[in-house]
């Protein structure tokens, strides 16, 4: 195949900021919160995680679909134990302002399927998962 058969893909709309992907408020929870609530929580909503936050609303860390798989099922958990110890502390995060680009890269690299987004003062203000970005990326590369 030459070259000149092939498309050029315009991937300019990954430079813009996250804030384009209109991410949804996080849903969370407190650190000491149980880990049944967090369940029924996730199964409520229909989501993928939770945001754990302090008594300031300031990002501590995150409970996912992953961590249930690996730290809860076939483990023996007590259901009202805090979720403080099967959260992921210290998540990685960005501000809105980041380009969708980066929050990809920082997905593929760690292996996330979500990333917090985090304003200035370090408080939980989004989620976007790469359901939303896949969503986004299918929307401006479909014709018409």
């Amino acid at each position: 195949m030459q070259t000149d058969d092939v498309d050029v893909l315009d991937t300019s709309f990954l430079i813009r900021e996250v804030r384009t992907l209109n991410p949804r408020p996080p849903v969370s929870l407190r650190m000491e919160d149980s880990l049944d609530a967090a369940l029924s929580i996730l199964k409520q909503n229909n989501i993928g995680c939770v945001v754990i936050t302090d008594a300031d609303g300031k990002l501590r860390g995150i409970f996912t679909e992953r961590d249930v798989m690996l730290k809860v099922i076939h483990n023996e958990v007590n259901m009202r134990q805090s979720i403080a110890g099967l959260m992921t502390a210290d998540p990685e995060c960005v501000k809105v302002d980041a380009q969708i680009v980066e929050v990809l890269q920082m997905m593929s690299a760690g292996g996330y399927r979500h990333m917090p987004i985090i304003d200035a003062n370090g408080i939980a203000s989004g989620i976007v998962s790469v359901k939303d970005i896949v969503d986004y990326i299918t929307k401006v590369l479909t014709p018409g």
